[in-house]
Parts: C-alpha cells; structure tokens; sequence
C-alpha cells in the first residue's frame, strides 16, 4: 500500500487505529470499575485495533526514513529509526506500569491510556498535514517535497 498510495495514507491511518485502539481499552478501564478489568471483547477489540494500527505505521515509517537518507547513512538511519522506536515502547510501558502500581485505580490508568489516545491522533494530525502526496515526493531524483 505504501509503494502505491505513498506513507501519509497508511501512517495516519495506523496512527488512528492505534488511537482507537487505546480509547476502547481506556474506556473499558475505566467503565470496569476499580477492583475489576476490562472485558474480554474490549480487551480483545482494542487489542486488535492497536495491532492493526502498529503494523500499518511500521513500513510507512521505515520508508520514508530510508527515503530521505543518503546512501551512505541508509543503515544509520535504519538503525536509529528502530531504537528510538524500542525507546518509545520501553519509556510508554515503564510510564502506564509505574502509573499502575503507584495508582491502582481503574480511572487513573484509564485517563493515562486516554493521554495516549489523544497523543496519536495529534501524531496522525501532524503527520496528515506534513507528509507530502507521493506525487510530490520524488520526481526523476530531485528531493522529497514537505
């Protein structure tokens, strides 16, 4: 899809199903009550949304970092790509785990899951408005259009 239609159109939409994904875990969190968890189907709906998302964003990103860097720094680029997307899971899952155990309430991880929420859909936003078309990105060699 991302040869064809170009990164914007399956990175926003990744970047908005992971969005929707994390709304319908942090709702059912937070409409489960403390004490209890989240359904099986809102566990498994938001599961699913967030793994959908996170695969349609993965080539759409990797491709527009190898896109933009020189032949020389393609495997730099690579590299740092994929570790500051390790450092991104690593950072997100040490902030939702210490924000559980200091606050076990249902409504405190539900509200921290809706920051995220909110957080991919200013991503899917700033990425919808700043990533060029594929018709503007490389014509015969010249460099990508932003």
């Amino acid at each position: 899809m991302t040869a064809v239609r170009g990164p914007r159109v399956p990175l926003v939409a990744g970047l908005l199903f992971c969005a929707a994904g994390t709304t319908v875990l942090s709702a059912a969190t937070v409409l489960a009550g403390p004490g209890s968890g989240p359904g099986d189907f809102a566990l498994v709906t938001g599961l699913s949304l967030f793994g959908i998302g996170s695969g349609l964003t993965t080539t759409p990103m990797t491709a527009l970092v190898l896109a933009n860097a020189s032949g020389r720094s393609a495997g730099a680029s690579s590299g740092l790509l994929n570790a500051s997307r390790q450092f991104g899971g690593l950072v997100g899952v040490a902030l939702l785990g210490s924000l559980t155990i200091l606050h076990p309430s249902g409504l405190r991880l539900g509200a921290a899951l809706a920051i995220a929420a909110a957080a991919m859909a200013g991503a899917a936003l700033y990425g919808h408005r700043n990533i060029a078309p594929p018709y503007l990105q490389r014509d015969q060699g010249q460099p990508p259009v932003k």
